[in-house]
């Protein structure tokens, strides 16, 4: 029996979708997903979602989820490419969700073919992928003529980097010897601080002008785009708000 989507994408019953995600993770080298539990409750895309958080470390299979999750609402739900935004804190990591989704999806529609059931092309092409920062920036050059006509440019975030390492001591405020300024009391707070230290690294990080740029570039960055949005939904203190409370 040959299955066939319609217009809107939708026609992949939630089952199949995860024995098919299955057997392709296991095609891959990767570890089949259980027939049930939190995988599939993270992968699954339900109305009443509001914030969902993966907190695990690198090579975990956050990114892989992440994949699987957006195709989930794609070819179960049926939600236009176009009305899915994705965002990162890197373009790296952009350019990586970029090429997974595409990889994953192809290798999806093969394995469905396989088993005669037939879709729709999902155009995954046309999701908005990248940092909040590159997809405002890109909002705005489609929708804003003023914007466009006045050359705004990105920042890149080696400028960022930069920019930070030139003025954070004078801006956010940190000494090396003598009272103890932001970045200081900030960098005090091992817990806040292991939240974006590598996992492989075992030393004193951030021990250096350029480790301590990358902290403080990693946790404006997580304040804007995501505990800003959890905490003010749930109306509690955010991770740098809840020091601040404490003791800052």
């Amino acid at each position: 029996m040959v299955k066939s989507l319609n217009a809107t994408l939708g026609g992949v019953d939630q089952g199949t979708y995860f024995d098919i995600v299955s057997d392709v993770l296991e095609a891959l080298g990767r570890a089949k997903l259980p027939k049930s539990g939190p995988q599939h409750s993270v992968i699954e895309v339900r109305d009443s979602d509001r914030v969902l958080r993966i907190v695990a470390g690198p090579g975990s299979g956050k990114t892989e989820m992440l994949v699987w999750r957006v195709l989930f609402e794609l070819l179960v739900n049926g939600t236009p490419s176009d009305q899915i935004v994705v965002t990162s804190f890197t373009n790296r990591a952009a350019t990586e969700l970029q090429v997974r989704v595409v990889e994953r999806c192809d290798e999806f529609l093969k394995e469905a073919g396989s088993r005669g059931i037939l879709i729709s092309d999902p155009q995954v092409h046309n999701l908005r992928v990248g940092t909040i920062h590159s997809l405002c920036d890109e909002l705005l050059t489609e929708f804003d003529t003023a914007y466009l006509e006045a050359g705004t440019q990105l920042v890149e975030e080696s400028e960022t980097a930069l920019r930070m390492a030139r003025t954070h001591r004078f801006t956010l405020g940190f000494n090396n010897t003598g009272p103890k300024r932001l970045v200081n009391r900030l960098l005090d707070h091992s817990k806040l601080v292991a939240l974006f230290r590598p996992a492989w690294d075992t030393s004193n990080w951030p021990s250096n002008l350029m480790d301590r740029v990358q902290f403080l570039i990693a946790l404006l960055g997580q304040h804007i785009e995501t505990w800003i949005l959890r905490c003010s939904a749930e109306s509690i203190p955010n991770g740098v708000g809840e020091l601040e409370r404490i003791d800052l």
